[in-house]
This record gives structure tokens, sequence and C-alpha cells, in this order.
């Protein structure tokens, strides 16, 4: 709704993507000969300038969500937007899960407090670092299970979101440890 009543594309001619010059503008190029030409995965010279693009796809394109894309070979930049509202979409109702412990908040509280946390400075900052935005939509889940794990309800919970930091990125792992403790604390 909010990217309707922004008139982000393809509601109009915004954008909430934008390029990181220094760091993925690369990646993003080799997307597009990827998805169009799958034999192009291994190595891509004229996106990349010859480097080696499977170590940096692996970083940064690891997430299960990002294989949607192959759904959009005839429109990818709709399909980076329809990933990134998805993601946003995600953030927001695992932010609504974590509150959901919390007594006397009503859904339309829990609703706009999750949008809040969706579209915060942070997240609209990196929502080309698809990685980061994964760690996001996974923080809620890790903190609910460092909470469900203080008060001796079990591990479930910690450890499904600990795999699914696994699956989306192997950059996560460390800070999610790190943010495990200080939220125990």
């Amino acid at each position: 709704l909010l990217m309707l009543v922004m008139k982000i594309y393809p509601f109009g001619d915004h954008t909430l993507l934008y390029g990181d010059g220094k760091q993925l503008i690369s990646l993003y190029a080799s997307i597009f000969d990827i998805v169009k030409h799958p034999d192009q995965l291994l190595y891509s010279w004229n996106s990349a300038m010859g480097t080696e693009m499977l170590e940096v796809s692996a970083a940064y394109l690891f997430s299960p969500l990002n294989y949607l894309l192959l759904l959009f070979k005839d429109n990818i930049l709709l399909g980076f937007h329809v990933i990134a509202g998805l993601r946003l979409s995600l953030a927001a109702f695992t932010f609504c899960i974590w509150l959901n412990r919390k007594e006397g908040l009503r859904v339309f509280s829990r609703a706009m407090l999750g949008t809040a946390y969706a579209y915060t400075g942070f997240t609209i900052t990196y929502l080309t670092n698809t990685s980061m935005i994964d760690g996001a939509v996974i923080l809620p889940l890790l903190a609910l299970g460092v909470a469900r794990i203080y008060e001796g309800k079990g591990v479930l919970v910690y450890v499904l979101s600990m795999i699914a930091a696994i699956l989306t990125g192997y950059r996560l792992i460390a800070m999610f440890t790190l943010a495990s403790v200080l939220i125990y604390f």
C-alpha cells in the first residue's frame, strides 16, 4: 500500500532501489546477464570487468527470496521491486510476531509498529544489500527465540532463526551471535 501511495514502480515512476557504485553495481549488472543467460553464472567478463562473480553472488544473493527473480526474466526491475516489497512485508510481519508477546497491544498497533520497523531508515538505506534486509526480517524472530530461551520455553525458535540466517548468508551469523548475547543480557 505504501508503494502504491508513494508511486513506486510499477505504480508510478519512482523507485526504492538505487545503485551502490562502490560495491554492488557490478553485481547487479551481472544479475541481468545471469537471469537472461544462465550459462554466464560462473564468469561474466562484460558485467564485472573480468572478475569472478560466484563469491560475490554467494555473499549477497544466497537468500532463497532472490530465486524469485527467475520468475521475472522479462522484467527484472519489476522483479527487484516485488522482492524488495516482499522483504519489507516480511520484516513488518516478523516484528508483529515479536510484538505479539506484549500484552495490551491491539492488532492495529502491532501492524503500525511493524510497518514502522520495516520502513526504518536502515531498511530503506540497505534495501539493495539483500543479506542485510534479510537480517531485518530474521532479527525479530531471533529476539523472540532468545526471550523464549530466557523464559525456559525451549530453543526451537532460536535455532530456526539461526538456520534462516545461515541460509541467507554467512555474514549474518557473526552479527546474530553478538546480537543474541546482547539481547539475552
